[in-house]
């Protein structure tokens, strides 16, 4: 399997890529085969693979290019993780509008496939918060493209898995916050009819929501599962170490990442899995292992809240379900 491939690791390739240089323009013009934009690998199934072809990431394109931390206004290269985002605003009492279930995913990667949060139903998705980006066609061209500028390209590239051409950069508006840790309150419900009643009724108060249920139970428990539902806390933001300023004599070539992009930011997901094993059987096997466990009909059950900070943001970088208070083990 070659170095490019998705994160499931389904369907097996041998694809091949390379780097994105600081002259792309010159690169793009040169270039006599198919290529396909590559973010950091974190997109399901084979949308981020071109067999027939090359895929060209972004990894190089790192940079931010200027932040207001009095307007909350953001600009960086397509290349930067929304985890270095997150590094560099949250300080600054700055959040980003929509998360997705990773974080390790580059702002490029992050609009080609117009991610959600948990608050979609509040903030919808991340191309709602979008103001403007470069994008690098395939004749070498460089479009400038938003609301009122390239107005088809602004709309066709939000969620168009990188078929109208490279991001380069793009400008974004962040949402302001007192802190960035989640209070979470964690429900069992025990069929569907359960879930969509709480489903209407947390949407109402309550900025994240998101659910994981049970598709092997039958019968009275068709649809259980655990409702996890919160807001970020009130409470004044812990300490963080000091973070490197962003000022405006920074030139592309300035970057604050400290690891490698590609796969360099390791979770507690081990990100071998043999690639013959599909991810439905998987997922089927850890839910009968742990999961039904913690769905199994229990006496006096009830809520449970916890400040969960990275597991209530980013629930995919995590195998377990998700913490529930030892009382309700």
């Amino acid at each position: 399997m070659g170095k490019y491939r998705s994160w499931g690791h389904y369907p097996a390739t041998q694809q091949q890529g390379e780097h994105l240089p600081l002259d792309a323009q010159a690169f793009i013009k040169k270039n006599q085969t198919s290529l396909l934009p590559f973010g950091n690998g974190r997109s399901y199934g084979d949308v981020c693979l071109n067999p027939k072809g090359k895929v060209v990431d972004s990894n190089s394109q790192d940079c931010f290019l200027s932040f207001c931390p009095e307007s909350g206004q953001i600009e960086c290269q397509g290349g930067v993780l929304l985890a270095d985002v997150l590094d560099l605003v949250i300080p600054k009492g700055w959040f980003l509008a929509v998360t997705p279930g990773t974080k390790y995913v580059t702002v490029g990667g992050a609009i080609a496939n117009d991610v959600h949060g948990k608050n979609h139903h509040n903030m919808g998705s991340f191309g709602n918060h979008l103001s403007e980006f470069k994008l690098l066609r395939s004749n070498g061209d460089i479009l400038n493209c938003s609301d009122n500028e390239n107005s088809d390209y602004f709309s066709a590239t939000i969620g168009g898995l990188g078929l109208t051409g490279i991001i380069l950069s793009a400008k974004f508006q962040l949402m302001p916050l007192s802190n960035p840790d989640i209070i979470q309150e964690t429900i069992r419900f025990e069929n569907l009819k359960q879930f969509f009643k709480l489903a209407s009724k947390s949407e109402q108060s309550n900025q994240y929501t998101v659910a994981w249920v049970d598709c092997l139970a039958t019968g009275t428990h068709t649809g259980r599962g655990l409702f996890m539902r919160g807001n970020h806390s009130t409470a004044q933001q812990k300490h963080h170490p000091q973070l490197p300023e962003l000022f405006p004599h920074y030139l592309v070539g300035y970057s604050l990442r400290r690891t490698p992009t590609l796969h360099g930011h390791s979770s507690t997901i081990h990100n071998n899995f043999p690639t013959t094993l599909h991810p439905v059987t998987l997922r089927s096997v850890t839910l009968n292992s742990e999961e039904s466990l913690l769905l199994q009909p229990r006496k006096n059950s009830g809520s449970s809240m916890a400040n969960h900070k990275e597991k209530g943001r980013n629930p995919l970088e995590f195998v377990t379900l998700a913490e529930v208070d030892a009382s309700e083990r």
